[in-house]
């Protein structure tokens, strides 16, 4: 019998924080959920993997994660290879009958998974591509879009949005229905449309997510 419905938790810049997982342990129904998002920045120290992913390992959630700016190259192979954490950066999810496709990308402008700006639009365009044929289309990328309300709110002059992804979703090419974002502290929680896309930013926080297979659509499960 095809599912009417998937639930899924999404969060980001989790950053050691104990007590964020503490936060989501006692507040989210893991019985509902089908599978976890990690939208980077979990940690930059392999020590505390264990804790900050027990509650989704001793409940058996899938966990798939793009990296942050301050995942380390060994940290994210110790993430795939101790903890199974699948990265989904080039390697997009789709559920149902092409109904939900879920794509990011392992790029970003700083940190150890950086790369040149054109590199990282080409790549959007990539993973865009393996879901363009789902009627719903959502979009992990760490750094949110530059010039944007959520991007630009960083007293800090070294810590900015991304223009990469503000190109890319500026392009009526392309257009996901939602991106989910992370790194800009400030705007934590926050939502906001670019273009024609829904962007919500989990930096330090976390959401559950219900997707309606039979109308296509993405709420917030309070």
């Amino acid at each position: 019998m095809k599912k009417k419905s998937i639930r899924f938790l999404a969060c980001s810049d989790i950053h050691s924080n104990l007590n964020l997982i503490n936060d989501i342990s006692k507040n989210v129904n893991f019985s509902k959920i089908e599978f976890v998002l990690f939208n980077g920045d979990l940690s930059n120290v392999p020590s505390d993997f264990a804790k900050l992913l027990k509650p989704f390992i001793d409940n058996n959630k899938d966990i798939f994660m793009i990296p942050g700016n301050h995942e380390t190259k060994s940290g994210i192979k110790s993430l795939k290879e101790v903890y199974n954490v699948k990265l989904i950066g080039n390697k997009p999810l789709i559920f149902g009958d092409n109904e939900l496709g879920i794509f990011g990308t392992n790029y970003m402008e700083i940190g150890a998974f950086s790369k040149f700006e054109k590199d990282i639009f080409d790549n959007m365009i990539e993973n865009f591509i393996a879901v363009s044929k789902c009627k719903f289309k959502i979009q992990m990328n760490h750094i949110p879009a530059i010039d944007t309300m959520i991007g630009d709110a960083s007293p800090y002059p070294f810590i900015s949005g991304s223009e990469p992804l503000k190109q890319f979703l500026d392009s009526d090419e392309f257009c996901p229905d939602v991106c989910f974002v992370g790194h800009i502290h400030e705007t934590s929680g926050l939502e906001e449309i670019v273009n024609k896309t829904r962007v919500i930013n989990l930096a330090e926080t976390f959401k559950v997510f219900e997707f309606n297979f039979e109308n296509n659509s993405l709420i917030e499960v309070k």
